[in-house]
């Protein structure tokens, strides 16, 4: 389990391609909001 958990921080440290939309989304509140 801790190297699950090291690997998802580390995802989430440096964005990857696939993840930079969920994470653009997560910064800005206005874009999740006008998706939903």
């Amino acid at each position: 389990m801790g190297m699950g958990a090291e690997k998802a921080t580390q995802l989430i440290s440096i964005p990857s391609p696939a993840m930079k939309p969920n994470y653009t989304l997560q910064r800005h509140p206005s874009s999740k909001r006008h998706a939903s």
